[in-house]
């Protein structure tokens, strides 16, 4: 394990380092109590992770929204995402880990609006297999864990990007089994995952919905059908939810100040910046702040 230099105050960890000759990493493993600590406080990741829970307990917070960690709970991390976890006292925890950098999704030749599930911060990822996806995961982590630990086996790499990919495949499928949008117009399916993405991309600088419509090259009535078809909300709501997100993960997370974090997320005017956090939450951002410390 590398701790990396901080970014916004966050230590950045890099369990396997993962990088340029080196792009996945797949295991069973049980937490000891040296990684226990490191994750037990705030910290980023260098690498999307996806992790199966065979074994264990506690609570994740990402972004500072908890989840209960549970036996077969399947959860995704980004490198964006900034996390950290509480397991009870002598807690013991067996998951299965997929690890891999942004080289291994190049291998995979995957389409556009796949990077906006990856990245679509504001969408934590989990979800609780049923039986027969159970039967799927085990057999292809078994697979994937086999391959891996194989020593410079011929286009290894390929194999395992190809492994991961199927993966994948089945986490979209499962999360339109969850989210239960598998009969919406794919046409509004495919318009909103790439006005995440775009989304994702800009939010810090292009806060109006005629930036999104003038790079989607479709209308804003079309544009609105898309998102409320999928989550009974507007573009510009969408907008507004996601600027509030990371404005809010600066002010809990970071140290710097409330005028700081305004222009890092595309205000130019603190007035402006104060009266759309206020409309947003009911409190200025230096209030919201001292309130979430005093929670903590």
């Amino acid at each position: 394990m590398r701790n990396k230099a901080k970014s916004d105050d966050i230590v950045r960890h890099t369990f396997w380092d993962l990088g340029k000759d080196k792009n996945i990493h797949v295991e069973k493993v049980n937490l000891d109590p040296d990684m226990k600590q490191v994750i037990m406080d705030p910290h980023r990741i260098n690498f999307y992770a996806i992790r199966w829970i065979v074994k264990g307990v506690g609570m994740a917070y990402v972004d500072n929204v908890p989840y209960k960690i549970k036996p077969n709970l399947l959860f995704v991390g980004t490198p964006k995402q900034i996390s950290r976890y509480d397991f009870p006292k002598n807690s013991h925890l067996e998951v299965n880990i997929l690890a891999f950098n942004h080289n291994l999704i190049t291998l995979m030749n995957f389409e556009k609006d796949t990077y906006a599930f990856l990245d679509n911060l504001t969408s934590h990822l989990m979800f609780y297999p049923d039986k027969n996806e159970q039967a799927f995961l085990t057999g292809l982590f078994k697979l994937m864990i086999m391959e891996f630990q194989q020593e410079n086996p011929l286009h290894s790499e390929r194999i395992l990007a190809g492994l991961t990919k199927s993966l994948l495949f089945l986490l979209f499928r499962m999360k339109n089994r969850v989210d239960s949008i598998s009969g919406f117009n794919q046409g509004y399916v495919n318009l909103y995952r790439q006005f995440i993405h775009e989304l994702e991309n800009h939010y810090k600088s292009n806060h109006n919905v005629s930036e999104y419509i003038e790079r989607l090259h479709v209308t804003e009535k079309r544009l609105n059908r898309a998102c409320k078809a999928l989550t009974h909300e507007t573009a510009s709501t969408l907008i507004h939810k996601r600027i509030d997100f990371e404005v809010k993960r600066l002010l809990f997370y970071s140290s710097k100040s409330v005028k700081e974090i305004g222009y890092e997320t595309g205000f130019r005017d603190p007035a402006y910046f104060s009266k759309f956090f206020k409309s947003m939450n009911g409190e200025t951002p230096g209030a919201f702040r001292k309130l979430l410390h005093k929670k903590t």
